[in-house]
């Protein structure tokens, strides 16, 4: 009896362990996911219900991994199931991985590259299957990709291979832009941004005063003629917005390979807040997306509402598509803590200046901590930005402290502005 009981529950332990979905590996890194992911799709090229679910897909030669996986899925013909519950874990940890957790849910593409796209977007049958991955010893970028059968090749990361392939690779541009909300969120939550008062709209004026009219009917008659609302037309106008606007930017280096086509720009805005706080503002730029390019966006980089000294760095990064957010937050928030003590707005100009600009040394030097530096590139540092200055023209363009930016910045007020958050911009 007890030797029947010890084997039905060793059959059903059987049973448990192969029917339960497989999962992936744990990754350490989101390079680490996208090979992982290439391994898995090598495997699948064949499967005609794979290549259905991408050809089905593919819009501008890209597609949402997770939705191709979602389609093949749903196909009753489908070769190889398992493989579904490995990407999808595989996605989830990219995410996690991200600092993305609950503000985006899928953050990896499969892109049709090298050979004819055009024509190859038609057949992924037999093809191989890469991604960029860095060399986290020497920090050089490649092309590694894999055959149906499992083999191995690795390309230069700058050259596109003669033959097509399925490139998988990161979401960058969605994944940055909700980046970019994650990481001002915690940067508000740890201390280093101050949010900005918003000015009242006339609707929200108007029924403010209404308000207090219906209030002041309550009082007594003799009370009554001491409260007179004023009207809207009446009241004072909101004093200028001073902007800066960023007219014109040039790339020497996006520090992105050719093969991972658009770069993904943001800068990191430093100074500080008008209560005398270290204030870190973070801003995507997903139209600047190639290097050796002429960009004329007339983008509001800097709201000196966000700032009480008249003095701003501006610093530009690309992201790799391996940043996490939340960490990137915490590791800038930690590095420029302890300069608030010298960034004082009633400090004399030039310890404010030297406050200012250590902050965006403490930056740079959260940049270079060892969870950062194979994820996020570099591109340029711009010091001591002064509220109202102009800087730079077309023809002799601001140049970044590095050298591989350029560009031309011009003071802007916007006046009777109530409710806009933004100068049009115009990529």
């Amino acid at each position: 009896m007890k030797r029947t009981l010890k084997v039905s529950l060793l059959s059903a332990a059987l049973a448990f362990t192969f029917s339960s979905p497989l999962m992936a590996t744990e990754a350490t890194s989101v390079s680490d996911v996208r090979d992982q992911v290439a391994r898995s799709i090598a495997t699948l090229v064949n499967d005609p219900a794979f290549e259905a679910a991408v050809q089905d897909k593919l819009s501008k030669n890209k597609a949402a991994l997770a939705d191709v996986v979602r389609q093949y899925a749903a196909d009753t013909t489908a070769r190889n199931q398992g493989v579904v519950d490995e990407l999808r874990d595989l996605e989830r940890q990219a995410v996690h991985l991200r600092g993305l957790d609950g503000a985006i849910d899928n953050v990896i593409d499969l892109r049709v590259l090298g050979g004819d796209a055009q024509d190859s977007a038609a057949n992924v049958h037999g093809t191989w299957v890469g991604t960029v991955v860095k060399d986290q010893a020497t920090g050089t970028k490649q092309l590694v990709a894999y055959g149906p059968s499992g083999e191995k090749q690795q390309f230069s990361a700058d050259q596109a291979p003669g033959v097509p392939m399925l490139l998988v690779e990161s979401d960058s541009t969605r994944s940055t832009q909700a980046g970019m909300q994650v990481m001002n969120e915690a940067l508000r939550r740890e201390g280093a941004q101050t949010p900005r008062t918003q000015p009242m709209s006339r609707s929200a004026l108007r029924s403010s005063l209404r308000s207090s009219a219906r209030d002041v009917s309550r009082l007594a008659p003799t009370t009554l003629s001491r409260f007179a609302p004023p009207s809207v037309e009446n009241l004072a106008v909101p004093e200028a917005e001073e902007l800066t606007i960023l007219s014109e930017i040039w790339l020497a280096d996006d520090r992105e390979p050719n093969t991972a086509f658009d770069a993904e720009i943001f800068a990191v805005i430093t100074g500080v807040s008008p209560e005398g706080k270290v204030q870190v503002i973070t801003k995507d730029m997903p139209w600047l997306d190639h290097d050796k390019f002429l960009y004329k966006p007339g983008m509001d980089l800097i709201n000196w509402k966000d700032f009480g000294p008249s003095y701003v760095n501006v610093q530009l990064f690309e992201d790799d598509g391996d940043t996490n957010f939340k960490n990137l937050a915490s590791a800038v928030t930690s590095a420029v803590g302890d300069v608030s003590l010298l960034v004082s707005p009633t400090a004399p100009q030039a310890l404010v200046i030297s406050g200012v600009s250590k902050i965006a040394s403490k930056v740079l030097d959260a940049m270079d901590s060892k969870w950062f530096q194979n994820d996020a590139d570099y591109i340029d540092s711009f010091y001591v930005i002064e509220r109202g200055g102009n800087y730079g023209t077309h023809d002799a363009p601001l140049v970044g402290a590095r050298g591989w930016a350029k560009m031309v910045l011009k003071p802007y007020q916007v006046k009777n502005r109530v409710f806009k958050e933004t100068v049009n911009k115009t990529p």
